[in-house]
């Protein structure tokens, strides 16, 4: 027998996959697979449960940087001026011997939603996109009017670093 992945877990990416029975459990019946949804996220700051699957995935993004690199341009006042809100230098700065890793996932962060807008920094620099966290810690961003951003869409960040690199990871979704 052969069944297939939820549309809306492949579609546009490859298509519909057929999975054989042999390889996974049968799909649950009673669920309507193309139109799922995330409830919202709680006010603890803590993901919602899911309520379904449907989601159309708009945008994708990733990066990686040298920290060592960003750690140099720290020295210039343009660079901090022009990728970084005064929140964020704040925040990073207050992490002590770790400052640098911080700045160098906040701008893999920054270039990662830029590409995952599809539109680079056209029209706006890397500071109009403000990197926070929530009470938990988890990342997610804010932009200044100058980023062309349907607020109806969610965003959704992962920033990771180690000792020499630090990496980002920007999905919008409808």
């Amino acid at each position: 027998v052969d069944l297939c992945v939820p549309h809306c877990l492949a579609e546009g990416l490859l298509g519909t996959i057929p999975i054989y029975s042999e390889w996974i459990n049968p799909l649950p019946t009673g669920i309507d697979w193309n139109y799922m949804v995330w409830d919202d996220e709680t006010e603890d700051g803590e993901a919602g449960r899911i309520g379904g699957f449907a989601m159309a995935i708009l945008g994708i993004g990733t990066d990686i940087v040298e920290i060592e690199r960003i750690e140099k341009s720290l020295s210039n006042p343009r660079f901090l001026q022009k990728c970084f809100t005064l929140q964020e230098i704040e925040y990073c700065k207050n992490k002590g011997v770790s400052a640098s890793k911080s700045f160098a996932g906040y701008f893999a962060a920054k270039e990662s939603v830029a590409k995952a807008l599809g539109s680079g920094f056209k029209g706006f620099l890397p500071r109009d996109i403000e990197v926070c966290h929530n009470a938990l810690g988890r990342p997610f961003v804010k932009f200044s009017e100058k980023v062309n951003f349907c607020e109806t869409n969610k965003i959704f960040i992962s920033i990771s670093h180690e000792d020499r690199y630090a990496t980002a990871l920007a999905i919008i979704e409808e």
